[in-house]
This record gives structure tokens, C-alpha cells and sequence, in this order.
């Protein structure tokens, strides 16, 4: 603690300058514009069709006795998450396709029934309100082929995938994670591959330009300057910094008789010392 006040004392004059204040109000807008426009926490996933067979218990001796499959249910879940802190009422879902049955809505946390009106004519299902921090799930029973959610909307306003996204994180916080972690390994991974296969590709490349000289290196390390002419100030400070006879050597190489004609080659065999 002592030490970081005595910097802000030494360095007072450098964090109250005009190259601070700017920067400072510059972060911390941008800090508050990307929570400003941070998606609401309001998504869907869906889940299904699962094929599940029904028991003899449940079905009628004489339908059980004249058929030898049991007869199956299938079913698609739909659960609808709101990780914030406010309730969000009038939302509907749009579907396409046909199930048989009526569809069953529950809260997940709460023990009330979820209010919702299914309209069966305009393929849609009105939830009077989802509140904090609660999901209700939707169970469509024997969807047909067709069957498919096309929008979930809060009013008039769709759920996007953004916020479809941010509500994933706030379900499974881990696996989204795990998920991120994955795409970085990946993209990591795939930058590590292409730098492997250009190290390799160039020094294969350099290798067939030392093998195209002629002359003694020993006592030196040989490297190839691609592109030389557009570097000439770093070609320069390398080859004063030679001694005799390597920036004879060097010349030599090249096929030059001075520093002049050697900048204004576009490739460049290069000797230093071994060390």
C-alpha cells in the first residue's frame, strides 16, 4: 500500500496531465456503453424429439394384445430461461408443424401453475409472465415431422441470438466456458500449425539459397535477408558491425564489391560470426 502511494506521488504530475483524463473517460465510457448494450439474459433452447416406449401398465389388455411394439411417445421440450432481475410478461411462442395433445407448461422453481393460453388456429402459445430468475418448460407431445419453433418473442420483440447466448452462459456457466476454452485451443492450435508450416517452409527456402553459393563459411552463421532493398538501415547497422574478413566474406557471397550494391539487392546472403 505504501509503496503504490509513494508512485501516484512520484508520477502525480504524469496521472493528472491531459494523456490520462482522455484515456480514463475514454475507458470508462466504453465500459459503460458495452453495459448499456448488453443483451437481456432471456433465452430458449430446445430439446428433442425423444422416443419413449409406454409401459403394459398404462395400456388397455386388448391394445397391448394386438400389437407386438409397444406403442411409443415422442417428446420436445422447450425451456424458456429468464436469468434477470425483472419479470417479462406477454411472451409467445411461435411454432410450425402439428402435436397431438395439449402442450404442458411448468415453472421450474416455483410450485403455481404458469397462465398461458394455447392458440391452436395461429400455431402460438401467449405466457401471461415468466418472473426473476426462472424457466418454464414446454413439453409438446408426438410432434409431427414438421413440427419446429420459429420465434419466441417478448411482446413484439423477438429473442435473439445474442441473448439466446447470454442465457446459455447463465444456465451452465461451465459448459460455456468449456466451450469458449475449446474455440481458443482450436483457433490457438490452427495459428500454431501455420507458424510451424511457415518456419518450416522458410527454412527449407533458406537452405536452397545457402545451398546455391560458393565459398568458404566456416567459422560463420549464413542467413537469407528477403526483400533487403526495403530494410536497408537494418542492412547497414548488420554490416558495420562486421569485422574483417566477414564483411569481405559477405561481399563475396553476394557477388558485390560494396555496401552500395549490396543495398540494392532484393535478396541477401548474410554472414555473421558463430558464436
Amino acid at each position: 500500500m505504501i509503496s503504490a502511494l509513494d508512485w501516484i506521488i512520484k508520477n502525480k504530475e504524469w496521472l493528472f496531465s491531459g494523456i490520462l483524463v482522455p484515456i480514463s473517460l475514454g475507458a470508462w465510457g466504453w465500459l459503460k456503453s458495452k453495459q448499456q448494450n448488453r443483451p437481456q439474459a432471456v433465452g430458449y433452447d430446445s430439446l428433442g424429439p425423444f422416443n419413449f416406449p409406454l409401459p403394459h401398465e398404462i395400456l388397455k389388455e386388448e391394445i397391448a394384445a394386438q400389437t407386438q411394439d409397444l406403442p411409443e411417445l415422442a417428446i420436445s421440450v422447450l425451456m424458456l430461461d429468464n436469468h434477470e432481475n425483472a419479470s417479462h410478461r406477454d411472451l409467445r411462442i411461435l411454432y410450425s408443424g402439428e402435436f397431438e395433445y395439449s402442450a404442458q407448461l411448468e415453472f421450474r422453481r416455483r410450485d403455481v401453475k404458469v397462465r398461458y393460453k394455447i392458440d391452436c388456429q395461429n400455431k402460438e402459445i401467449l405466457i401471461d409472465e415468466i418472473p426473476p430468475r426462472e424457466t418454464i418448460s414446454v413439453v409438446f407431445f408426438n410432434p409431427d415431422a414438421g413440427f419446429s419453433i420459429d420465434y419466441v418473442l417478448i411482446g413484439d420483440t423477438e429473442i435473439t441470438t445474442p441473448m439466446r447466448k447470454l442465457a446459455a452462459a447463465k444456465r451452465d456457466p461451465k459448459l460455456y466456458w468449456y466451450g469458449k476454452i475449446a474455440n481458443y485451443v482450436m483457433v490457438i492450435s490452427v495459428v500454431a500449425m501455420l507458424y510451424t508450416g511457415y518456419a518450416v517452409w522458410k527454412q527449407n527456402q533458406d537452405q536452397r539459397v545457402i545451398s546455391s553459393i560458393s565459398g568458404n563459411l566456416e567459422g560463420c552463421t549464413p542467413t537469407v535477408i528477403y526483400e533487403s532493398d526495403e530494410h536497408q538501415s537494418d542492412l547497414n547497422r548488420r554490416f558495420l558491425k562486421l569485422n574483417y574478413p566477414f564483411d569481405r566474406l559477405v561481399l563475396s557471397l553476394n557477388k558485390v564489391s560494396s555496401l552500395q550494391e549490396l543495398d540494392a539487392k532484393k535478396t541477401v546472403i548474410f554472414c555473421e560470426p558463430s558464436k
